[in-house]
């Protein structure tokens, strides 16, 4: 590898802001042709800062092979997005060569359109079964689930959800006693088609800092956590604020064409009362 492709590389991993403004600014073959030569590291940190419609169409164009490991080292929420502004075909053939563990997230989430509860969720849950007991259960969180941070959701046979409880919990519970017997079956939930208004607004984020999103069917598909609900608030809030620019400027425009009318309609009454002095005379 050349000095310059390692630089390169560098700035791009150390700086991924300054290096999606220059990327934005060149031919999409020219961008592709460096995301080709770029460790999927430093390629996904710099496509964090771009649009999705514009990484779509860069990883589309690269072989599978390499588009594949950059996909995987962003968000699942980003991959989401991205394949969305894909063609049917290549979205469809890169689900089929990414691995089953990495695929089957997604394809859950694909269906939900985007600004929904069902495309902002982590599907990584640590689920118990209701038939198990706190030794089976800790036996599990032993091998260090990823999900496993707090809380933990109990679901039935059809992985509908019936419970919820904590890591505290669990640790202080006999390792002989019932989960059912810890979990309480009071859940505070979040249809997969509630919109990004209403998520950012439900009550219940006052007292959780991840909540469960399920089906009309109460089938658990994964959780939001409260850093994506804050991305979707600071996302909502600027859209806010531009629809409220917009509105000034248009206001503005209808206010100068008004007054502008008025000049002209006073330039025509003039032009028609010096006419008519002039015929009177």
């Amino acid at each position: 590898m050349s000095i310059v492709a390692k630089l390169t590389n560098l700035y791009m991993e150390r700086h991924p802001r300054e290096a999606a403004r220059v990327m934005s600014g060149l031919p999409v073959a020219e961008a592709t042709e460096l995301l080709r030569n770029t460790p999927p590291s430093a390629a996904a940190a710099t496509l964090r800062q771009l649009p999705s419609f514009w990484n779509a169409g860069m990883l589309a164009e690269l072989p599978s092979k390499t588009s594949i490991p950059i996909l995987l080292q962003l968000p699942l929420v980003t991959q989401v997005s991205i394949l969305r502004q894909m063609t049917p075909p290549r979205r469809e053939e890169l689900l089929k060569t990414l691995p089953q563990e990495n695929s089957e997230p997604l394809q859950r989430l694909l269906p939900y359109s985007s600004g929904s509860a069902g495309a902002l969720i982590d599907p990584h849950v640590f689920t118990v079964v209701e038939e198990a007991t706190v030794q089976e259960v800790l036996s599990q969180a032993k091998h260090g689930h990823p999900s496993l941070r707090y809380y933990l959701y109990m679901v039935d046979r059809n992985h509908r959800l019936i419970g919820v409880l904590t890591l505290r919990q669990l640790m202080q519970a006999d390792p002989k006693q019932a989960i059912t017997e810890l979990a309480a079956p009071t859940v505070h939930t979040i249809n997969a088609a509630a919109r990004e208004r209403d998520i950012v607004n439900n009550p219940h984020w006052r007292h959780f800092h991840m909540m469960p999103v399920v089906d009309d069917d109460n089938t658990l598909l994964g959780i939001i956590r409260y850093e994506t609900l804050r991305e979707t608030e600071q996302a909502l809030h600027a859209r806010d604020e531009e629809d409220t620019a917009l509105a000034t400027l248009l206001s503005l425009g209808e206010l100068y064409w008004t007054g502008l009318a008025g000049i002209f309609r006073g330039i025509g009454a003039d032009d028609a009362l010096a006419r008519k002095s002039t015929k009177d005379g």
